[in-house]
């Protein structure tokens, strides 16, 4: 699995590459199959697919993302999160991961266990904070001019001074933010690594100093 953090901006500017059997998405900040996506719910509509979520992040229109299509499981926790929205109709901040697949257009498809979390406003804006700085290290990494993207700034909500510091300066995500954003994402069995490649230096860093560990192979926890 390869992730990417992006915005719904950034997804729109994606292209789709099929190689072989795998669905990819060639991302401004490099190849990827699976995208992170954190936005609010602004609706939901039944399909035979499964629920098709309209999430936005204020970078750009909504962007659709079916959940549940071969999953059961998750299904029914999605079925629950939109369920709440109909009747309460508040405001729902959900982390998503998905994959990529081209007929007519791009669909983005949630499947995995987990992969639809419902957090709250300030995990939305630390996502934000580590998303655009981890897209300004791949692109120097890959020699491309990172474009300033005001995501944070179109949003109604502030950003914490320290957050909106660290992205307007490029400054690598703090430790403390990597140790808050591990504790708000782990459900009790951990947090998958590899699903952070962006920030996975700094996740083993912590290790070693002892801020996080690894219950078993291929997952961190906060001591």
């Amino acid at each position: 699995m390869n992730v990417r953090f992006l915005s719904v901006g950034d997804i729109k500017n994606s292209k789709y590459l099929r190689e072989g059997s795998k669905n990819l998405l060639l991302t401004p900040a490099g190849v990827s199959d699976t995208i992170a996506l954190c936005g609010i719910l602004k609706g939901s509509v039944e399909t035979k697919y499964g629920p098709n979520l309209s999430i936005d992040d204020g970078s750009d229109e909504p962007i659709s993302i079916t959940a549940g299509t071969f999953n059961k499981k998750l299904l029914k926790s999605v079925e629950k999160i939109t369920g709440k929205f109909s009747k309460n109709k508040s405001e729902i901040y959900l982390l998503i991961y998905a994959n990529p697949y081209e007929t007519d257009r791009l669909y983005l498809n949630a499947n995995y266990d987990n992969s639809v979390i419902e957090v709250d406003e300030k995990t939305f804006r630390e996502f934000h904070a580590m998303r655009e700085n981890a897209k300004k290290h791949l692109m120097q990494k890959i020699g491309v001019e990172a474009s300033k993207e005001p995501v944070e700034a179109e949003t109604e909500h502030e950003i914490p001074e320290p957050e909106k510091e660290a992205s307007e300066t490029g400054k690598e995500i703090s430790e403390k933010d990597v140790i808050k954003l591990i504790k708000k994402l782990d459900k009790g069995k951990g947090v998958k690594i590899e699903d952070f490649p962006e920030i996975e230096d700094k996740i083993y860093e912590l290790i070693e100093k002892g801020e996080l560990y690894e219950p078993r192979a291929g997952f961190v926890r906060v001591v």
